[in-house]
């Protein structure tokens, strides 16, 4: 009888042995995608979720998936999906050192990466490349600003054209108007275009400063009032009188620099964005001599 007890148990452990846990059946066991590329880790008929991210966490792999969108786990083929892992798994992975934490030099996200919704594997994804199942590449964000830039880049700013009254030589103590052709002080607005995004910038003159050459400088808030013929005394809004010859300049001029201040702005459409731009400028330069009025005496 005692033999008989003793055969039984070893049957029973023999079995005991065969019918084990399935995935000791299968210990390369892995899904697969329809396309390849990705790699998962985890065994294909374990879906349950992860319970931790400490030593004795989730399987982990660090492949990406190159565009495959549905995977094959136990024989049924589903999607590929991917759950950003949420702050407190990645501070729990940090706090057990993890070893899928390391080895990543830029910003990226973790990702649970299920099959069918079966859960395979933590992978880290960089910015800008698409999470697990995603299909495609991430098109990288328009840049409303950056657009907006490279489109005053290329604004065909006028550069101004510098006119004086006497238009030759300029006389000591004797008003000289000074203007720009209006034409200078005007652009018109310029858009650009970037996949959904399109973006406007409108660029606006709002002073002339001119360098008279002699260490002053006249601010105007236009272009300068023309003068015309029969008009007489200083200009009414951009003028200048010299007190010094230009006798002891170089080339016996000064060199007068008439620089137009533009500020500008941007308008998005498709995206949200616009406001203020750095400032621009256009710069012409002139030179002009200077006499001496000589009076003559006569008996």
């Amino acid at each position: 009888m005692q033999r008989l007890v003793t055969l039984v148990v070893l049957v029973a452990s023999a079995l005991v042995v065969v019918a084990g846990p399935s995935w000791a059946q299968n210990t390369s066991g892995g899904a697969t995608t329809d396309r390849g590329g990705y790699t998962p880790r985890a065994h294909a008929d374990d879906n349950s979720p992860p319970q931790s991210s400490g030593p004795q966490g989730t399987p982990v792999s660090h492949d990406v998936s190159l565009g495959a969108t549905t995977c094959t786990a136990g024989g049924v083929t589903g999607p590929i999906t991917a759950v950003p892992l949420s702050d407190q798994r990645i501070e729990d992975a940090f706090t057990h050192h993890a070893q899928w934490l390391r080895g990543h030099d830029q910003p990226g996200t973790y990702y649970d990466v299920f099959c069918g919704g079966q859960f395979l594997n933590v992978e880290w994804v960089p910015d800008g490349s698409p999470p697990p199942g995603a299909g495609g590449p991430v098109p990288a964000p328009f840049d409303p600003r950056a657009i907006a830039q490279d489109a005053i880049d290329h604004m065909p700013l006028p550069t101004p054209v510098i006119n004086f009254n006497p238009a030759g030589d300029q006389l000591v103590n004797l008003p000289t108007w000074l203007w720009i052709d209006a034409a200078g002080m005007q652009v018109p607005p310029a858009s650009a275009t970037a996949g959904p995004v399109t973006v406007t910038v409108t660029a606006t003159a709002v002073r002339v400063r001119w360098d008279m050459g002699t260490g002053d400088v006249v601010t105007c808030a236009g272009p300068g009032t023309p003068w015309t013929q029969g008009q007489s005394g200083p200009s009414p809004d951009c003028g200048y009188t010299y007190k010094k010859s230009s006798a002891s300049q170089p080339s016996s001029s000064y060199t007068v620099t008439a620089t137009v201040d533009w500020t500008a702005t941007f308008t998005v459409n498709g995206a949200p964005g616009g406001g203020p731009l750095p400032g621009l400028q256009r710069t012409a330069s002139r030179q002009v001599r200077v006499a001496e009025a000589q009076a003559v005496n006569t008996p």
